[in-house]
């Protein structure tokens, strides 16, 4: 068993070296379609979903962030890389960079909760 990214093992579940049994986001993967989520098979809570986001130091300028903001915005709706991210199963979001300042804080949320009810300590 193992939690890996669709988009890192499809060459592998094509060839049926692995059969995948679910997946962890919210909703179906297209590279996998047929494969149920976690909560379609009944665990409700049980849902991770991954993202890759550009950060930057705090306290960035406004007219900074607004510009990389932009570009980033432009270089995700290039075809060649929508079809690369396509390919290893990501969906870009893009957009406001309240979208992932609003996603950070739900994760560090939800996170925080497991880590606290579970007594996880780094060691």
């Amino acid at each position: 068993m193992g939690w890996i990214t669709p988009g890192a093992v499809g060459q592998y579940v094509s060839t049926g070296k692995l059969i995948p049994l679910a997946v962890a986001e919210l909703q179906r993967t297209k590279l996998m379609p047929t494969v149920p989520t976690l909560i379609e098979l009944g665990y409700k809570d049980l849902y991770i979903s991954a993202w890759m986001g550009l950060l930057g130091p705090r306290g960035m300028p406004a007219e900074v962030v607004k510009s990389l903001n932009a570009h980033m915005n432009e270089v995700l709706k290039m075809p060649d890389v929508m079809t690369r991210m396509a390919t290893l199963g990501i969906e870009p979001i893009g957009g406001d960079p309240a979208v992932l300042v609003k996603q950070i804080a739900a994760d560090d949320e939800r996170f925080g909760k497991l880590v606290k009810e579970f007594g996880i300590k780094a060691e």
